[in-house]
């Protein structure tokens, strides 16, 4: 974490104290997850499956969390968005940063827990009276806060706290060039981008 110095800035906005509080360091259980927190904000990386639970013992609740972060767009790191902003409920906005499309994400699965929800309950339907897990009935009706992507791509975030810096990690080929020597390039060919942040404090 970087000190940025503006002579524009509210030192009333500016936080008196930052913490680094690591919910996770990637062990078997549960994959990296921290929180930065300061007295004003709260910032969340990574949501695994548990977060929910364990984030209490650092004193958190979702509902004081608006930004939220993701280093890498798989299901270890963001199995837990779900519960998260059902238990979070339609207050404020959320932001998502880093890999593309997580906000599609959510639609699709509470869409999809929707439309099992209208099969199994259609009048028509040959599984009439089957039932649904009682958990999936109050993911598709619960509301949820509005949800606001910010793909790395758009290179920055900026609120009156903090200027964080998105830096996408791509994989690096090894081929031939035309003298012959092994030459590495940076490929954005794949699907999976690692995201990186640079959180730089305003002063």
């Amino acid at each position: 974490m970087e000190q940025k110095t503006s002579s524009a800035i509210d030192p009333a906005l500016v936080p008196s104290r930052v913490s680094i509080e690591v919910v996770s360091s990637g062990s078997a259980q549960l994959a990296p997850c921290l929180i930065v927190k300061t007295p004003l904000k709260i910032y969340l990386f990574n949501v695994p499956e548990g977060t929910t639970r364990y984030i209490k013992s650092f004193h958190v609740r979702e509902v004081m969390v608006n930004d939220i972060f993701f280093t890498r767009a798989l299901w270890s790191n963001f199995g837990g968005l779900i519960g998260f902003l059902l238990n979070r409920g339609p207050t404020n906005i959320t932001r998502l940063h880093g890999p593309p499309n997580l906000k599609l994400f959510v639609e699709k699965i509470r869409s999809d827990v929707t439309g099992e929800l209208d099969f199994f309950h259609d009048d028509s339907s040959e599984n009439k009276g089957e039932n649904l897990d009682a958990a999936d009935v109050v993911a598709s009706k619960t509301p949820i806060s509005e949800l606001d992507e910010f793909s790395y791509k758009r290179q920055r975030f900026e609120d009156p706290a903090m200027l964080i810096s998105y830096i996408p990690v791509f994989e690096m080929s090894t081929h031939m060039d035309n003298d012959g020597k092994n030459s590495n390039k940076e490929t954005n060919s794949g699907t999976l981008v690692d995201v990186a942040f640079l959180l730089q404090l305003k002063v």
